[in-house]
């Protein structure tokens, strides 16, 4: 499913599948109790970046990050917003993402990433943990960095 998924940044002519992403997340989130409002117009933020994954021109993936503020352990990407669709959750679409953002990453300096997780999402928990994310202080925070 995934093999020929191509990751780039998004454009313009991707903001109507993103409004729809952002509309099967906040869904999703929702789903599991929690709440999500304004993944729309954060996604349309211009110091925002977005990277997509799509295959046959539907985008299947999205991961969304912007600089944080350096600290002593050196430069940081944000991730405001990571979404895959239902039908490609389990592939390696994830990976696909998390690799060009690592790519991304490494040229610009950045040294780690940090991200906040839904407490009610605990498949998201498990799943940033086995690519190597660990809690901040403890699972109750739901805040989660990326060492690269």
């Amino acid at each position: 499913m995934t093999d020929s998924s191509i990751v780039r940044f998004s454009n313009e002519s991707d903001l109507e599948q993103l409004k729809e992403v952002s509309e099967l997340f906040e869904q999703y989130i929702r789903q599991i109790g929690g709440d999500s409002r304004y993944t729309y117009e954060m996604l349309q933020n211009p110091v925002m970046r977005t990277l997509i994954a799509e295959q046959d021109d539907k985008i299947n993936g999205v991961i969304s990050f912007y600089n944080g503020a350096s600290v002593d352990a050196g430069k940081i990407y944000n991730i405001a917003f990571l979404f895959i669709r239902p039908e490609y959750r389990g592939s390696r679409i994830i990976m696909l993402l998390f690799n060009e953002l690592k790519n991304i990453a490494k040229n610009e300096q950045v040294k780690s990433f940090i991200f906040s997780v839904y407490g009610q999402n605990k498949n998201a928990a498990r799943l940033y943990k086995r690519i190597g994310a660990k809690y901040m202080s403890d699972e109750n925070e739901h805040f989660m960095f990326l060492d690269i």
